[in-house]
């Protein structure tokens, strides 16, 4: 089987809230946003880039199981990354880098290595502190 999903408590809630981040982030991207109220270092926005796929891809490698399946969550955020740049250029409001990419892609690169190495320790720990909680 290509996708293999953990088993987690609550798996519809942590499914809802990693499509309300997607949305939050598509809504954001293609949005006329004001001036910012500090201005920061010339490329500063690519951090921001990174870190938001770090924790997108990060987060959805949590939710599934196995290097393939994180392969796959890894590359459709690419996508999304791609096409949101893609909305961004052609959508007039707002403009589209290649930059931006590259900045999501490595970001991607990050999150889904953590999630891989670390995502069943996580949950482990998860699932410790809620058994110790519900005593």
């Amino acid at each position: 089987m290509l996708v293999q999903l953990r088993e987690v408590p609550h798996a519809h809630r942590w499914w809802a809230f990693g499509i309300f981040l997607l949305a939050t982030i598509a809504v954001l991207s293609l949005i006329r946003l004001g001036p910012a109220p500090v201005q920061l270092p010339g490329g500063f926005d690519k951090y921001e880039h990174f870190a938001a796929y770090a924790v997108l891809a990060g987060y959805f490698g949590l939710l599934v199981r196995g290097c393939k399946t994180i392969a796959l969550s890894a590359c459709l955020l690419v996508a999304f990354g791609i096409l949101i740049e893609f909305a961004q250029a052609y959508g007039g409001v707002r403009s589209g880098e290649w930059r931006d990419v590259l900045a999501n892609s490595a970001g991607v690169a990050l999150g889904s290595f953590l999630a891989l190495r670390g995502g069943d320790q996580w949950w482990r720990r998860m699932r410790a502190l809620t058994s110790v909680n519900q005593v």
